[in-house]
């Protein structure tokens, strides 16, 4: 009855859908980096059957540089709320009652990582010394990890690299830290910006992400333009000097959580976009008897997973679930979905459906 498309990748996967009788809901994730690689398999035009949606204003830019003739509305991803729960709290020493300022993910040319590196050098020295900086991730681009590496050997004493953290490291990190720094040249939507607002801390963002659409400047956060290390150094600078105004953000950064990145604001959203894609399509002239729906159910599904090389995911790997019915009586799924996804967004998909659908999820196979 209903097909969830997540991400550009499965392009194809939409192209062989739209036009048939099956609602798909199209929700892109992805950076400006993604396209160049699989643009030409994206459709010219879509179907009525098919809407798209975005998790931000620079996913939406992304799909717009090659497709500026579709419509796309927004859908943010949801978390849940960390901060209510009973993690195990870790002091992990980075502050040292100083102001900390730390970056997370993947140490990747777009991220930034070396924006961030020279905005610290620039920062006056009575200034730099007032704080420190964490830089956790991976080292997946060697430019990326040696500018790191010079400035915590410039800076030993309150500059700081950490391979990685565990889930409640992360959160004791959220808890601990003064604010976030997402120097990226092109991220959709960063999380671990979400995180911190989850525990109301601020950050400071570049253009080039989803989160700055978001931003109300100087409530709950900061956002610096054109990739500019100085911009990104002077916001940087005001930060150290005056931690009371980012405490004082507290409130705000937790409202915009809970506006924009709840669950409950998460499926509010797709509960929406479900209800009016799928009632557009039952007055479609495409819809014809339960049988012919089936028939074009069976076949659009077989064909975008085809075309994607993607893979039914059993049971023993948490992909399909049904509903089971209270004792003593028979009950059937409202909706009968199939989700076409990456496993990075499977579980937020995964934990909505559930609750009320019949659901396979068809997951790309690389």
């Amino acid at each position: 009855d209903f097909v969830i498309a997540n991400t550009v990748v499965m392009a194809r996967a939409v192209r062989a859908l739209s036009g048939t009788a099956v609602p798909v809901l199209w929700w892109l994730h992805d950076a400006f980096a993604g396209y160049p690689h699989i643009a030409h398999q994206i459709p010219t035009q879509l179907g009525e059957n098919v809407r798209v949606y975005s998790v931000g204003s620079h996913a939406a830019n992304a799909m717009r540089a090659v497709r500026p003739e579709f419509e796309i509305r927004p859908l943010i991803y949801g978390l849940p709320d960390y901060a209510a729960e009973n993690f195990v709290r870790t002091d992990l020493g980075y502050n040292r009652g100083r102001p900390l300022f730390a970056t997370v993910g993947s140490f990747e040319r777009r991220k930034g990582h070396d924006i961030f590196c020279k905005a610290i050098r620039l920062l006056p020295p009575e200034v730099r010394e007032k704080a420190s900086f964490l830089f956790v991730g991976q080292a997946a681009d060697k430019e990326m990890m040696d500018s790191v590496r010079a400035l915590t050997a410039d800076y030993p004493e309150n500059v700081y690299y950490c391979k990685r953290l565990t889930r409640d490291e992360i959160k004791s990190l959220m808890e601990q830290c003064t604010g976030l720094v997402c120097a990226s040249r092109d991220d959709p939507m960063p999380t671990f910006v979400t995180e911190g607002l989850i525990f109301g801390k601020p950050s400071i963002v570049s253009e080039h992400t989803g989160t700055a659409g978001l931003i109300s400047e100087g409530r709950n956060g900061f956002v610096y333009h054109n990739d500019d290390p100085q911009q990104l150094a002077v916001l940087l600078e005001h930060a150290i000097e005056h931690p009371e105004e980012l405490a004082s953000m507290r409130t705000e950064c937790r409202k915009m959580y809970e506006q924009y990145y709840s669950k409950e604001a998460f499926e509010q959203t797709l509960r929406a976009a479900v209800e009016d894609l799928t009632a557009k399509n039952a007055t479609s002239p495409h819809r014809g008897n339960s049988n012919n729906r089936r028939q074009w159910r069976i076949k659009g599904v077989a064909a975008g997973a085809a075309a994607s090389k993607t893979q039914v995911l059993f049971p023993t790997r948490s992909g399909c679930w049904e509903p089971q019915p209270e004792p003593g009586k028979r009950s059937k799924p409202e909706r009968f979905f199939f989700i076409i996804s990456h496993k990075v967004t499977r579980k937020i998909l995964f934990q909505f459906t559930k609750t009320r659908f019949r659901c396979v999820i068809l997951q790309a196979v690389s």
